[in-house]
């Protein structure tokens, strides 16, 4: 997540047209969100979207175009709900569907730990410049997936510093 709130910090996922207080603003609801499901052990499964389009991704989902709230997000991923099991995908202004289905990583050597939202976040991660962070409904763990790595187990701290800042963490993952 630091990558996240770092990239959201720079200005480079949640800029256009928008000024600082909103892109805080929407960091600030993603990470409540996901700290959240961290501590009820409650499976996320979040795509912020960059330059590459995932129309594809979402075009087959539930279109929502609704604004980042901490309490929108937790309600789409309570268990039981019908879009708890797929993704939400976000643009730089707003949710932009949720119950989408991400392609699977193809790797062989991650670990066999790692379950189905997490192949899909390194999936998606090796096919587009999304970030895509994932909190495990098992261990509560929060990851965060680019360029096709994973950066597992951060702290609320780290997550919301992914979305705050900019450069200190550029290179982390790439």
């Amino acid at each position: 997540l630091p990558i996240l709130l770092e990239e959201l910090g720079k200005g480079h996922l949640w800029k256009v047209g928008r000024n600082e207080e909103d892109i805080d603003l929407r960091a600030e609801q993603l990470s409540k969100a996901l700290t959240y499901c961290k501590s009820q052990r409650i499976g996320a499964l979040c795509v912020l979207q960059r330059d590459t389009s995932l129309k594809e991704v979402w075009r087959t989902a539930v279109m929502l175009k609704a604004d980042i709230t901490e309490e929108l997000l937790i309600s789409i991923f309570w268990p039981g709900t019908p879009l708890h099991d797929g993704a939400v995908v976000m643009d730089q202004q707003s949710i932009v569907a949720a119950g989408c289905y991400l392609p699977l990583t193809e790797k062989t050597d991650i670990s066999r730990w790692y379950g189905t939202r997490h192949r899909a976040a390194l999936g998606m991660s090796e096919m587009s410049d999304a970030i895509v962070v994932v909190v495990s409904e098992e261990t509560g763990f929060i990851t965060v997936c680019r360029n096709g790595k994973l950066e597992r187990g951060l702290s609320t701290a780290r997550l919301r510093e992914y979305l705050e800042r900019s450069e200190e963490h550029t290179s982390e993952l790439q």
